[in-house]
């Protein structure tokens, strides 16, 4: 395992080492998206104290976007990237638990995430010239909500594993995933309260505009989201199992 752990970091800071362009390219895009929304909404601060707090909301949903998104789309871009190569026959003779291998290499590239995140939310405040106002509970429910995008990611490479492609799936949720950055989710679902738990970000991002907003978090709400997060985490594990299995018996595993 440790061994593993180990190869998985070596690779990513191999892969970062020789596509530093991509690195930064990756950077000014997600910054230049950050400023049109930011320079988009900035009429609609009323004072320098909601400025402030609206512009924390940003920022952290924003940033939770850009780390949650990469967790979310990690694994099935593996599993196309391993069979369009067709290596992923050498991925299994090191493991026979496939998906053990890609949450680890998904944890490992959460990691990674971590280090281009940090300059990123210093610079995001840098630029805002805004006072951060996160806390800890901000870290607990970004964790959280992670388990539950790590186990949606799943769900979805296990998908690719029996279906081979899934269209544009991914990319839309991504889509949606950023709706929740810009809108109040929450209140579109009011008629329908509980749908609002159909993916684990929406609920997520709602209490991290809670904490930073109102400085509060309902226990109740938190309690669901990771109950939310769990439920998705193992039915990720579960389904990814399920047509790993099925696909190596008919031997369909390198087949795109």
């Amino acid at each position: 395992m440790l061994n593993k752990i180990y190869a998985e970091i070596y690779k990513n800071y191999i892969s970062i080492k020789r596509y530093p362009i991509e690195v930064a390219g990756d950077f000014i895009l997600y910054i230049l998206i950050f400023l049109a929304i930011y320079y988009s909404s900035k009429g609609y601060y009323s004072d320098l104290a909601a400025r402030n707090r609206q512009v924390n909301r940003l920022i952290m949903t924003y940033t939770s976007w850009v780390f949650l998104s990469g967790i979310l789309n990690h694994i099935s871009n593996n599993v196309i990237k391993e069979m369009a190569l067709g290596t992923i026959n050498q991925v299994v003779l090191c493991d026979l638990n496939l998906a053990s291998t890609f949450i680890i290499r998904s944890l490992v590239y959460a990691l990674r995430l971590c280090f281009f995140i940090i300059p990123f939310t210093v610079f995001e405040f840098w630029i805002t010239g805004s006072k951060c106002m996160f806390d800890l509970r901000v870290y607990y429910v970004l964790i959280t909500t992670s388990i539950g995008a790590l186990g949606l990611s799943l769900l979805m490479g296990g998908l690719i594993l029996r279906y081979k492609s899934i269209g544009k799936l991914t990319m839309l949720i991504s889509i949606l995933f950023l709706g929740t950055t810009l809108f109040d989710i929450r209140a579109i679902f009011s008629q329908i309260s509980y749908a609002k738990y159909i993916f684990p970000f929406i609920e997520g991002q709602q209490i991290l505009k809670d904490i930073t907003l109102d400085n509060s978090i309902e226990t109740v709400s938190y309690v669901l989201l990771a109950v939310n997060a769990l439920i998705y985490f193992g039915a990720g594990v579960a389904l990814f199992d399920r047509n790993y299995k099925k696909v190596r018996l008919y031997g369909e595993l390198n087949k795109i």
